[in-house]
């Protein structure tokens, strides 16, 4: 391959990576649009749902604020039982981490006693040489 072929296709390589870039780009900007309409989205169902909390408040506030209070119990104890199971996978996967960390560490060390003995049998070969 030519110098100018060479050159050729990585300009034309360089040309791809422009347009992947670009489309890249795009894309970005359609997510962060999407992702703008989508809090603008939540707000509005934010402010919907603030306003008929008020409504439901004005009718029976107190009905209201016993199921706030019995939906707050229910999401500490959901949000208790999440951190207990992501507190416990962590757990499990340290273990398994530490559990590899060990087989390395006992991999390395008798790579280690290997490459010594190499070393030494290479000294005892090239010792041994007239």
């Amino acid at each position: 391959m030519t110098v100018e072929q060479k050159v050729d296709q990585a300009t034309s390589n360089i040309e791809i990576l422009i347009d992947q870039v670009g489309r890249l780009t795009e894309s970005i900007a359609e997510m962060r649009f999407a992702i703008v309409e989508g809090f603008a989205e939540t707000r509005r169902e934010m402010a919907e749902g603030f306003a008929e909390t008020r409504r439901e408040m004005a009718e029976g506030f107190a009905e209201t604020r016993r199921e706030m209070a019995e939906g707050f119990a229910e999401t500490r104890r959901e949000i208790s039982e999440g951190f207990a199971e992501m507190r416990q996978a962590s757990n499990e996967r340290l273990a398994q981490l530490e559990a590899v960390v060990d087989r390395q560490a006992i991999v390395a060390e008798r790579l280690a006693a290997t490459v010594e003995r190499q070393a030494q049998l290479m000294e005892r070969m090239f010792s041994d040489r007239p």
